[in-house]
């Protein structure tokens, strides 16, 4: 069976980037599964659809999207990140608000972030992806799964909030015990 994996950093094969004392939830998919991911870190749900637009999820016989949350604010160009791993994020402000001020583009980022964060505007932004990313798979056989209480606002979403809040760690921002949970999880998914 061919899956294709899309979404953020909950979802990467970690192991690409550095050595990993447990296995996350995808590699335990790999192990099972011939497995395409596409996932990058730190991408909101702009890019994830963007990701999905460019295959054809016609050839996959599953699609799991972890999808992302509603305050990641798209960039085309990162402005600390502009290589590695990272240079695809987005900006959140948790993310920006560690670092000084002395590169001018990231002080307006944090502007941006402190005087004209609109939430409202941000949530129907990403209700309206999250509609075309459905409507991308369409005809397929997906799971979109969320693990933060801001990913899981749509009823169709498989909803691992409390098991992240529970089980924070190394690999794909879980625990070993909290990766082995999620890859049960999807047992249901994967084998119907």
């Amino acid at each position: 069976m061919k899956i294709l994996i899309v979404g953020d950093s909950f979802c990467l094969d970690w192991s690409q980037w550095q050595d990993i004392p447990y296995p996350g939830w995808p590699n335990l998919v790999e192990k099972h599964y011939d497995v395409k991911n596409i996932g990058q870190h730190g991408i909101g749900q702009y890019k994830i659809w963007k990701l999905l637009e460019n295959y054809d999820i016609l050839k996959f016989d599953k699609v799991i999207v972890s999808v992302s949350t509603y305050w990641r604010i798209y960039c085309k160009t990162h402005p600390i990140h502009t290589n590695g791993r990272f240079k695809n994020s987005d900006l959140m402000f948790k993310d920006i608000d560690r670092f000084n001020l002395f590169n001018s583009k990231l002080a307006t980022a944090k502007g941006i972030f402190k005087y004209y964060y609109d939430e409202e505007y941000l949530k129907d932004t990403y209700d309206m992806i999250t509609d075309r990313i459905r409507n991308k798979l369409n005809g397929s056989d997906y799971l979109l799964i969320g693990h933060t209480g801001t990913r899981t606002t749509h009823k169709d979403v498989l909803n691992f909030s409390d098991l992240w809040s529970k089980e924070k760690g190394l690999v794909n921002h879980y625990t070993q015990k909290g990766n082995e949970i999620v890859y049960n999880n999807l047992q249901s998914f994967l084998k119907r």
